[in-house]
């Protein structure tokens, strides 16, 4: 899977080469990178850093919240949820009802894809 659509206006594509791709091809540029994980999707910014999580734990639990780089620059901390900021970035509203149908549209195609 090269992309994931959260919103009409927010996608993610899933390499640095195809974010700068659609700097030129695409009608709209990607909002950043996502990489897939074994319990999850991280989210990074088009400056690299990380800053947001689709948790897909084991209890079928879906759901978002924020990510930064750790102050010593190894590793990432995880939040307990998702600052509003960080909704904005990926397009979504204020309703944890919305937020967690999308990450669970989300979570379902990639395990579609087979990348999970």
């Amino acid at each position: 899977m090269n992309a994931l659509s959260l919103s009409d206006s927010v996608f993610f594509v899933s390499s640095n080469k195809l974010l700068v791709e659609s700097l030129f091809r695409s009608p709209q540029t990607a909002s950043g990178v996502f990489k897939v994980r074994k319990n999850g999707i991280l989210f990074f910014g088009g400056d690299g850093n990380p800053f947001a999580f689709l948790v897909a734990n084991r209890f079928g639990e879906r759901f978002f919240v924020s990510c930064r780089k750790n102050e010593l620059g190894k590793g990432i901390r995880y939040f307990f949820s998702i600052m509003d900021s960080d909704e904005k970035r990926l397009g979504m509203s204020e309703s944890k009802r919305e937020q967690h149908a999308i990450a669970a549209r989300l979570w379902d195609e990639i395990q579609k894809e087979g990348n999970a």
